[in-house]
């Protein structure tokens, strides 16, 4: 566990990095963690839907089978 002997170097903010050869890194970091979490959000949000979708789906033909 480096990061746990060395938490300055966890706690480093945007303006420390700046002008540093991380800051490049942590910006694509940052953007990659930001596509993640939309990707992921996405899929959720896709994958909510349908479900809704089959559980109307399946309520409005058994009341049309019950009928």
């Amino acid at each position: 566990m480096r990061f746990a002997q060395r938490p300055e170097l966890v706690a480093l903010k945007a303006e420390q990095l700046a002008g540093t050869p991380w800051e490049g890194s942590a910006q694509l970091f940052t953007a990659l963690g930001n596509i993640a979490l939309m990707l992921a959000l996405t899929i959720i949000i896709i994958v909510s839907t349908v479900e809704v979708g089959q559980m109307v789906y399946r309520l409005l033909s058994a009341r049309s089978l019950s009928r």
